[in-house]
């Protein structure tokens, strides 16, 4: 468990966060939809909404990994 998002996924993925989302490199997923996802899937957990957790998780890992990985 990291303090913020950004550091927690820098502590899984090994990677720094560009400090200017112009400067990301292509392919990269926005930082904010990440967040958002994130949250659905933090609020699905909380309210024992598994199936919507699952969905949710499933298009978070999609937005950080690509399509087709």
């Amino acid at each position: 468990m990291e303090p913020t998002l950004d550091e927690a996924i820098q502590s899984v993925f090994g990677t720094q966060q560009p400090q200017n989302p112009a400067q990301a490199p292509r392919g990269q997923p926005e930082l904010g939809q990440a967040r958002a996802q994130f949250d659905v899937a933090q609020k699905a957990m909380q309210q024992g909404d598994w199936e919507k957790f699952g969905k949710a998780m499933e298009a978070l890992k999609h937005l950080l990994t690509g399509p087709g990985q």
